[in-house]
C-alpha cells in the first residue's frame, strides 16, 4: 500500500445506528495515521481523504449502511442484516488472510468480533431456524411465530438476563419460561420481563450462538410474588391464576414423586455416599467398577434408580459425568467406616477383591 509506512492501525468494526430514522448496520473501516501523516505530500493527502476513513482527521467516508428496518415500520430486513454479515466476514477474511501480515503488520489491525452483538446472533439463529421449515411457508414464518418472542425484545434484553443471572444460583424447583407460555395465556416477553424485574431467581438455557433459548424459573419463589400481582397494563400478557395452577400441579406431581421415592429407598439398605460395585452393562459381562453414591432417583419405569460417581483407586472422585445403575446391577456395597480399609488396597482388583470379600450383597 501506498500509504503503509503511515498507517498506525486499522480497525475493522461495526455500528448500529440510525440512518434518518431508519435503523441499520453501519459497516466501519477505520484507518489510525501515525505524526508522519502531516508530513506526507498533497497527493497522497488526497489519496487518504479520498480513501481512508480516519475518525481523528476525519478524512474518507466513515461507513457503508446496511438498513434493515425502515421508518414506520415495523418489519425487520432479516435478508439485509445477513447481506451484511456476509460483507463483513468477506472483509473479515480478506484482511485476515491476506493483508495481515503481507501488506500490514500484524499488530496493526485490530477485528471487532460480530459474536457478541446480539443483533447478529439472534438473526443468523432464525434464519437457520427457518432453513428447515419444509416448502414456501417459511416465508411468511415470523421471528415471533417461530420464536414464541419478538426480536426487539431478544436483542435489547439479551445482556440485560445475562447480567441478572450472575446474581443468582438455583438447583431444582425451576420451571421454563416456554413451558408456562405454552401451558398458559402468557407470553414469554412478558414473563422474562416480570422475573428480571422483580428479582425472582433463573438460570439461562443456552442455544446455539449464544442465544437465550429460555430460562428455567424458580417456581417456588414465582408462585409467592405471582399470587398477589396484576399486570400492569391491559397489553402485558401474564396469566397469573394460570401460573399458580400450573406451579400448584408441578408440587403435587413432585411431592407425589418423592413419596414413591422415599417408599423405594426404605426397601434397600444402601445409603447415600455408600460404596458400590457396580457389573457395567455392554458386552463385556465380566466388567465391574466402583463408584459412591451420590443420589437417588425413579427410573422411566418407575423402579429406583442410584445416580454414582466413579472413584480412583486413592478414593478421588472422578471428574467425569455420572453414572447412572438400578439395584440390579449393584453386586455389593460397603458402608463408609469401611473406607479406610479400601484405601490400603493397592490396585482395582484388589479393591473389588475386598468389596467382594467384606461387603453387603445388594440382593
Amino acid at each position: 500500500m501506498k500509504l503503509n509506512h503511515i498507517i498506525k492501525k486499522i480497525r475493522i468494526k461495526y455500528e448500529l445506528g440510525n440512518s434518518y430514522s431508519n435503523l441499520s448496520c453501519r459497516f466501519i473501516i477505520d484507518v489510525d495515521f501515525s505524526k508522519e501523516f502531516q508530513l506526507i505530500n498533497e497527493k497522497e493527502k488526497n489519496i487518504a481523504h479520498k480513501y481512508l476513513y480516519n475518525s481523528s482527521n476525519s478524512t474518507g467516508s466513515q461507513f457503508v449502511s446496511f438498513i434493515y428496518q425502515r421508518q414506520h415500520s415495523n418489519k425487520v430486513d432479516f435478508d439485509e442484516i445477513r447481506e451484511f454479515i456476509i460483507h463483513y466476514e468477506f472483509a473479515e477474511t480478506l484482511f485476515e488472510g491476506v493483508i495481515r501480515g503481507n501488506i500490514i503488520p500484524n499488530d496493526k489491525i485490530k477485528i471487532e468480533s460480530l459474536e457478541k452483538e446480539p443483533l447478529f446472533n439472534y438473526t443468523i439463529s432464525y434464519l437457520n431456524e427457518i432453513k428447515y421449515i419444509k416448502d414456501d411457508s417459511h416465508k411468511n414464518s415470523s421471528y415471533k411465530s417461530v420464536t414464541g418472542r419478538s426480536f426487539d425484545f431478544d436483542i435489547h434484553y439479551h445482556n440485560i438476563i445475562l447480567e441478572a443471572s450472575k446474581n443468582y444460583s438455583i438447583n431444582g424447583n425451576t420451571i421454563s419460561d416456554i413451558e408456562i407460555c405454552k401451558k398458559t395465556q402468557s407470553s414469554i416477553n412478558d414473563i422474562r420481563r416480570l422475573v428480571i424485574n422483580n428479582n425472582i431467581p433463573f438460570k439461562i438455557k443456552y442455544k446455539h450462538l449464544n442465544t437465550i433459548s429460555n430460562i428455567e424459573i424458580d417456581y417456588l419463589r414465582l408462585k409467592d410474588f405471582i399470587k398477589n400481582y396484576k399486570p400492569s397494563s391491559t397489553f402485558e400478557k401474564v396469566d397469573t391464576q394460570g401460573v399458580l395452577t400450573l406451579i400448584n400441579r408441578i408440587e403435587k406431581s413432585e411431592n407425589e414423586s418423592k413419596r414413591e421415592l422415599q417408599k423405594l429407598i426404605k426397601n434397600t439398605d444402601i445409603n447415600l455416599n455408600d460404596i458400590i460395585l457396580v457389573k457395567k452393562k455392554g458386552w463385556d459381562t465380566n466388567s465391574e467398577e466402583i463408584g459412591i453414591v451420590k443420589e437417588f432417583t425413579i427410573s422411566y419405569d418407575g423402579s429406583l434408580e442410584i445416580i454414582y460417581n466413579k472413584i480412583k483407586i486413592n478414593l478421588e472422585e472422578s471428574k467425569l459425568p455420572y453414572g447412572n445403575t438400578k439395584i440390579q446391577n449393584i453386586l455389593y456395597f460397603m458402608k463408609q467406616n469401611d473406607k479406610p480399609k479400601l484405601r490400603e488396597c493397592k490396585s482395582k482388583s484388589s479393591q473389588i477383591k475386598l468389596i467382594k470379600k467384606i461387603g453387603l450383597n445388594s440382593k
